[in-house]
């Protein structure tokens, strides 16, 4: 990585005299390459000396106090206008027992998509839509309430993906993201199921405070094989929607097969009617398969999905 020395980059104006900005330089949206800090002067403004001079598929972060995050391309040999940023929206939300009740302990990730608008995004003289994908997490406490800040306006959902403490037992296992699952239904906080809860559009600096209330749902589970031959297949890739789970691109609604050819979800699932697809390669040709599924109130869903070798886009029968 090469350094440049007087390197500065005009970021604009913050609403608050000697406050930090800070900003970070990524690959792929996800990998942090360097961090810096920069503080506001008595009027506000602000701006990034001895940036990195490293071009190639990077983001530019910046953070700052009650200020929507904003995220843009960064490319260090072409000049970069100055980012204004706007007041940051907030989600507070609470989550309750199906008794009423907080539920403690549950992690949810919060995702969609900004405002394309510049005017709306708070970038000025940056092409539209730059700003992009937004992701937060949090964890509710001991009343079930959790908050996500920094936020731009946009349109945003949040997905209950577990138990803070099965997710801290599985990091420590060193299981990767996609062989988390419920394989043994322990008790009844692993019962626990909530459907997207779909926020809707957040205007500029808005706060918006929301209510979701748990059920008592059901981990499906079950394993995936070769149609024709009965084998196992492993690392299919199986996938469910419904009113509850609204189609998504998002990896949270999805599950892999092991070598049994066995898979089970993350968490219980609301009960209702599903639609799982299922997605493999056998012999170095893709199987596509549909099932149609109730969800039933019971600890475990099991299914026996048999998928022909010669299906593509199949309904299950």
């Amino acid at each position: 990585m090469v350094e440049s020395d007087h390197y500065f980059l005009p970021v604009g104006r913050g609403p608050h005299p000697q406050a930090p900005v800070n900003f970070w330089i990524s690959r792929g949206r996800a990998v942090r390459i360097t961090e810096l800090t920069a503080r506001t002067d008595e009027d506000g403004a602000f701006c990034l000396s001895d940036v990195p001079a490293m071009p190639g598929g990077l983001w530019l972060r910046v953070t700052h106090p009650g200020r929507a995050d904003l995220q843009i391309h960064y490319d260090p040999v072409k000049p970069l206008p100055p980012v204004v940023m706007k007041a940051a929206a907030e989600v507070r939300a609470r989550a309750l027992l199906h008794d009423g009740h907080a539920a403690r302990g549950l992690h949810f990730p919060l995702s969609g998509l900004a405002d394309g608008a510049p005017n709306t995004c708070g970038i000025i003289g940056i092409p539209v839509g730059v700003v992009g994908h937004q992701d937060r997490q949090a964890e509710t406490d001991g009343e079930g309430r959790c908050r996500f800040g920094g936020l731009p306006p946009g349109n945003y959902s949040i997905r209950y993906v577990g138990l803070v403490e099965r997710l801290e037992a599985w990091r420590r296992q060193g299981l990767l993201w996609r062989d988390y699952s419920i394989l043994h239904v322990d008790g009844p906080r692993d019962r626990l199921a909530l459907p997207v809860i779909e926020i809707g559009p957040l205007a500029v600096g808005e706060r918006r405070e929301i209510e979701a209330r748990a059920v008592e749902g059901s981990v499906l589970c079950g394993t995936v094989r070769q149609a024709e031959a009965g084998a196992p297949i492993e690392h299919a890739w199986v996938r469910y929607e419904g009113a509850a789970y609204p189609r998504t691109g998002s990896a949270l609604q999805s599950v892999y097969t092991d070598a049994e050819g066995k898979f089970a979800t993350r968490t219980a699932l609301v009960p209702g009617r599903l639609t799982i697809s299922v997605s493999a390669v056998v012999g170095g040709k893709r199987l596509q398969f549909r099932h149609e599924v109730v969800v039933r109130r019971e600890p475990r869903t099991e299914l026996n999905l048999d998928v022909p070798l010669g299906s593509s886009d199949t309904p299950g029968l």
